[in-house]
């Protein structure tokens, strides 16, 4: 099964409260960049990498996530949606 379609499938579980987790995430990130912007040049590395991923991913929500039913969006759920969308 393509990524996607395991991103999918579990989207449309997961109400649109992942929205709100990956903006914050992005927010999280930039933060970051900011306080380590002279001493963490790997750490840039990487979060160039998840940047990418969040806004994938919020579109992807918007799509299919149920907008008035579903689950609320754990931590861990879009840690492995993160994960599931930003690897190989």
């Amino acid at each position: 099964m393509a990524f996607s379609a395991r991103i999918k499938a579990r989207l449309e579980t997961i109400y649109r409260s992942v929205v709100e987790l990956a903006i914050l995430n992005h927010e999280v990130i930039d933060k970051e960049r900011f306080d380590w912007s002279q001493t963490a040049a790997p750490l840039f590395a990487l979060h160039r990498d998840l940047e990418r991923c969040g806004p994938c991913l919020v579109e992807m929500a918007i799509c299919t996530s149920p907008v008035d039913s579903g689950r609320s969006c754990s931590a861990i759920d879009f840690g492995e949606l993160e994960g599931e969308r930003c690897l190989p």
